[in-house]
């Protein structure tokens, strides 16, 4: 065997073990991109599964702070009857009860911001946030808001143009 001959053999030896080393290299990558794409659909899952979980939790805190918020402003007789005043005329309390008032509103508009924040990043449908909007315009539409929120919390609150039309006129239809 001449040596242009060993080389050919050898050369077409290293064509056969090069072809045989592609198709095994072929195979360990279509296994690997089963395994990656099982991996995935995994953490898809386990991902959806724990926004959900999530969703409900801020969904069960949400509505935690409206009940509170409800409660607070009428945990006893006293403070439900300045919030009662408050809401027709906010001048008429004096320096304290207004401080008490005030502060019950900016927790409704702290909670009504969270609602939207929620909505904006995808977490709360649009019924919800719609419900907690109705509540606003029939609800909270009183003298007293509308007063504070022209005074106060309109200048720094980021959705003004929604409340501002919410607190409109005071529809209580719904």
């Amino acid at each position: 065997m001449t040596l242009m001959e060993t080389a050919q053999l050898l050369g077409n030896f290293g064509e056969f073990v090069g072809a045989i080393a592609v198709v095994g290299t072929l195979v360990y990558l279509a296994v690997q991109v089963g395994q990656s794409r099982k991996s995935l659909d995994a953490n898809t899952r386990s991902l959806e599964e724990t926004r959900k979980l999530t969703r409900a939790d801020m969904l069960h805190q949400l509505s935690s702070r409206f009940d509170t918020l409800r409660y607070r402003a009428t945990e006893d007789r006293e403070i439900a009857s300045i919030f009662a005043r408050g809401n027709e005329d906010i001048e008429g309390l004096d320096e304290v009860d207004r401080e008490i008032y005030k502060s019950r509103v900016a927790a409704y508009f702290n909670v009504h911001y969270m609602f939207h924040q929620m909505a904006a990043a995808g977490f709360l449908d649009e019924s919800l946030l719609d419900f907690v909007d109705r509540d606003m315009r029939v609800n909270w539409s009183t003298n007293g808001v509308r007063t504070l929120w022209n005074e106060t919390f309109g200048t720094l609150y980021p959705y003004k143009d929604h409340v501002d039309a919410l607190l409109g006129e005071g529809d209580r239809s719904g």
